[in-house]
Parts: C-alpha cells; structure tokens; sequence
C-alpha cells in the first residue's frame, strides 16, 4: 500500500528538538518522522509507518487542548491550555488591566448617571485635611475673606472698638420708704481698668412732692478723669423745656446723692453726658459703672424708674 523509503536522519536536539527518522511515500511523495524514542533503526521506523500510517512524534499525553505548537513539518510538539495571552482581541472583546477591571466593577450597572447619590459620602475625598466622613469644623483660618467681609487681626480689632452699646430698660422698677441710693436693676455695666468711656444717661422717672428723687452715679474705684453734663427737670408735665424746675450743670467729679426737687405727682427726666477714664481700681481686674437712684425723703409713695430708660456707652 505504501512505497516507504529511509531518507535521512534528522537531528534538532542542539535546538532543543528531537531526533528522527525521515521517511517519504514514494508514490505520494509524502514525508513522515518517527521519533528515536519510538523506534531503535531507520528499518523500524519504515515498518512503524507501514503499520499504523501515522507519524509519532515523541509520547505524549492524550488530551483537548486548546493552544498546540507544531514545527515545520507540521508535527505537533506540545499542548497547553490557552490564555487571554495567546490570543488577540477584537472589537467590542477586548483586554483590560487588572487595575481597570476593578474600576469597572466599581462602577458597571450601579450608577446611570442621574443617580440620587444622598446618604453617601465618598471616604476617600478630604476638605482642609479632614475626610468627607467627619464632621468638618472650619475657622476662618479656612475661608478666604471677601467684599465688604474683611478680616482683622486681633489688635486691629481692639482698635476698632465695639462701637456703641445700648442698654435698654423695659420694665418699670419701683422703690418706697428709701432714701438709699441702690443700683438701678438695669442701668449698670462691667467697665475695664484705665480705660476711656463715653457715656450717655436717659432716665425717666415718677415721684411726688414729699420723697421727691435722688440719685448717684457710681463708678468702682476712684476715676482719674470725671467730666459731666447734665439736664435734669422735675417740674411735671405741661412745663415747657429749659423753664421752671429744669437745670444744667457740668462737673468733674462723680455725683453723690444729687437731689431733684418734685412739685407733686408727676414725670420727669435725666439727661447725663458723661466722659470718664479709670483708674487701676484698686488693683481690681475691671468695676461697675452703675446709676444709683432713691427717694430723697423716705415715703410710701412710689418712685418709679421708667421703661424706656436707657445708657449707651462706648469704649474709645
């Protein structure tokens, strides 16, 4: 059936291949090879190929495998499982990193694009040095200043001053049977150690011809500068301004126990500009300024310090 021929030996071990025998079906002219190993003589290797018709290449394991490699001859010499190394991709198939496909993963089907993402918080992401999971508390060592939005140092800040400061009366306050003059419930503030202070006294008050009204203006500690300017009136009302019972004054020491006469049952009123500067009080950290008030003659009858009474002051 076949016409088998010895042809040569063929030698690949220096390559790290086989060697064997080459033997051609002269009627086909074609070529088969048979591996030393299979058989021990070119005469052998001519009866192995009149045998079974096939060529041996070395013993291999039988098996599916889906990446073989042949040789030149078109023998097969190995198979192994194939890889996404072995095989090139193509459109809408291809490779990615192994880095990508964690990206991929994070984000593939759960987010559309107009997804509600509230209640979450990406973790990873820091505003000042602090995580989005936290709690964040700025300063303004955070926050760049704008128009109108300035800021100061702490020193330029003493400078500027808190401008002026309005304490408010708003409620009546009632005194009888005293001529202790006591600290308005209301009209009194903390004032700083040597310190410059403007100050203006509005009080309107309520009292009859016998206890008549009396007040002080006390300061803790002795001021080293005390200038005032007072209008004070007592007369009641119907009275026109600058007339009857009213009075003006100016001093440069704190007043004690200054009287306004009351012809009966009636409203009048105190005005007080008062220009003051500290002194150490007595080595105390800061006093009170404060404006005293009660009857001058002790009786039953009230004397009221009104609503609407009121001191502003500013600390130059």
């Amino acid at each position: 059936m076949y016409t088998l021929s010895y042809i040569a030996t063929l030698d690949y071990t220096a390559d790290g291949g086989p060697k064997m025998y080459q033997i051609q079906d002269t009627d086909t002219g074609k070529y088969y090879y048979v591996d030393f190993g299979i058989v021990g003589s070119s005469a052998e290797a001519v009866q192995y190929v009149r045998n079974y018709g096939v060529v041996r290449w070395g013993l291999v394991t039988g098996a599916t495998k889906t990446k073989v490699t042949y040789n030149e001859h078109g023998i097969v010499t190995a198979g192994v499982d194939a890889t996404t190394a072995d095989i090139a991709d193509s459109t809408n198939k291809r490779y990615v990193t192994d880095a990508e496909l964690v990206v991929i993963g994070n984000t593939s089907g759960t987010n559309t694009g107009d997804q509600d993402l509230s209640g979450y918080v990406p973790t990873s992401r820091r505003v000042n040095g602090y995580l989005l999971g936290y709690d964040v508390s700025l300063s303004t060592a955070d926050v760049a200043d704008s128009t109108n939005k300035r800021y100061v140092t702490d020193a330029q800040l003493a400078s500027i001053g808190a401008g002026w400061q309005l304490i408010m009366k708003h409620t009546d306050e009632v005194r009888t049977s005293t001529t202790t003059d006591v600290a308005d419930t209301d009209l009194q503030f903390p004032i700083d150690v040597l310190s410059d202070y403007i100050i203006k006294l509005r009080v309107y008050f309520g009292s009859d011809a016998t206890p008549d009204f009396k007040y002080s203006i006390t300061i803790t500690g002795s001021p080293t500068k005390f200038w005032v300017y007072g209008r004070q009136d007592g007369s009641g009302a119907g009275t026109s301004p600058g007339t009857d019972n009213e009075t003006t004054f100016t001093g440069t020491a704190a007043i004690s126990g200054q009287r306004i006469n009351c012809s009966g049952t009636l409203l009048g009123y105190l005005f007080l500009d008062i220009l003051v500067t500290t002194d150490n009080m007595g080595g105390l950290g800061g006093g009170t300024f404060s404006f005293d008030w009660s009857q001058d003659t002790s009786d039953s009858a009230n004397t009221t310090v009104m609503a609407g009474s009121c001191i502003e002051y500013m600390k130059l």
